[in-house]
């Protein structure tokens, strides 16, 4: 079964190949693209079909293989088997919520919405898979050495960190290749986690994999396959297809899910929640990060800038292909190191601290850096265009999550 659970990544991969030309074909003759704007810094009309490729192979893969190989099919419903998922209820709780996140992020791509509607829309999602089961529970020793029972909390508290995840990687959507490739880097990482959560010789451990699999593997697959696509590289000086708030939102939730799930489903032997927060940490910090640097500027925290962390980067004088390189790097980084001290048994809590004090440190630093960038001495001595504004052909503009 585990390795018919991994041929799902390279039937996702090969599918989302096929897949993509042929909607952007279809994108292009119904004007569904990315146009540049005040934001926006790519060259011509993008098409937003990233979502809708990872989406359509990584359900394709699934549905193919419950039709080739018969133990990867269980009943769904009293005529019909379906993919191996942890059904009923934690899989229904999932597709109801990417169903509504790329519904609402489908629409936002045409026609812009208000940011308290996609937060409505975004709380709902979450309110979804909470109701489906995938609840966190407890902190385990996050914060303290002794464990932290979240008790009537664990709800509200689900919600909101699946919430912010979704905004996380709807807002790192700012250059070509860098949300996708975060959620490679985290769907991974989970993976292994979820291998490693399985090897536990406790009762239901096993099922990690088996059940998890299905959802991150084939996810992981259409991913990449979009990253061909999406990713600068040597036959592609840009991307050729976009994710859109579509599938920046949907990614973000499948990844708040997986985290949730994984940190929760399994006991004793769950992935502690720290180890889940150094995996999603870089857009985490970013997202956070934004937001207090925003009001201290005069703005409110909701409101759109080119100031991420891929722009400091790019205002340093990195190219987009650089940036990304350097952000994707970090985030493996970040995955490995968090991996690496749970297996060896790195007390959560130092874990956590130690991740606050990177955010304390890079805020910090974000904040001194922008401020001297906004220096009239700067701005005097200046000699030529920033870095983010001569890359035309970057998409490096913020996509519409809560934080805009």
């Amino acid at each position: 079964m585990i390795s018919l659970t991994f041929s799902l990544a390279l039937m996702a991969l090969g599918l989302a190949l096929v897949a993509l030309p042929l909607l952007n074909l279809l994108a292009r003759s119904c004007g569904w693209v990315d146009a540049p704007d005040e934001r926006k810094a790519h060259v011509g009309s993008i098409p937003l079909t990233g979502g809708a490729t990872i989406a359509l192979s990584a359900i394709l893969a699934l549905i193919w293989a419950g039709l080739i190989w018969p133990e990867f099919s269980r009943p769904l419903f009293s005529l019909i088997g379906g993919p191996v998922l942890p059904w009923p209820v934690q899989g229904a709780g999932l597709l109801v919520g990417l169903a509504i996140c790329f519904a609402i992020g489908f629409w936002d791509d045409r026609f812009p919405l208000r940011a308290r509607y996609r937060l409505v829309a975004q709380l709902l999602a979450a309110g979804a898979a909470v109701v489906g089961g995938t609840v966190l529970t407890s902190m385990g020793n996050t914060f303290f050495p002794v464990a932290l029972s979240l008790s009537v909390f664990a709800i509200p508290f689900t919600v909101v960190a699946m919430t912010g995840l979704v905004n996380a990687y709807n807002m790192s959507d700012g250059l070509d290749g860098l949300c996708g490739g975060y959620a490679a880097v985290a769907l991974a990482a989970f993976a292994l986690c979820a291998a490693l959560v399985a090897s536990e010789p406790a009762p239901g451990a096993a099922a990690a994999l088996t059940e998890l699999g299905p959802v991150i593997l084939p996810s992981l697959g259409a991913v990449l396959g979009f990253l061909v696509y999406n990713l600068r590289h040597p036959w592609r000086d840009k991307a050729a297809s976009f994710l859109g708030d579509a599938g920046s939102m949907s990614l973000g939730f499948l990844i708040g899910w997986i985290a949730v799930r994984l940190a929760s489903g399994y006991g004793e032997h769950s992935l502690p929640p720290a180890t889940a927060l150094w995996i999603v940490a870089l857009p985490l910090i970013d997202m956070f990060a934004c937001m207090i640097r925003r009001p201290l500027e005069g703005r409110t925290p909701m409101s759109a800038d080119r100031r991420h962390l891929h722009h400091m980067l790019m205002e340093i004088g990195m190219s987009v292909r650089q940036a990304v390189a350097t952000l994707l790097a970090v985030a493996a980084t970040f995955s490995l190191i968090g991996i690496a001290s749970w297996q060896l048994h790195v007390p959560a809590y130092w874990l956590f601290w130690t991740l606050i004090a990177v955010f304390i440190g890079y805020t910090v630093f974000s904040i001194q850096f922008w401020r001297r960038r906004d220096a009239p001495s700067y701005q005097q001595g200046a000699a030529a265009p920033s870095a983010v504004s001569v890359n035309s052909g970057a998409a490096v503009g913020e996509s519409r999550g809560f934080s805009t």
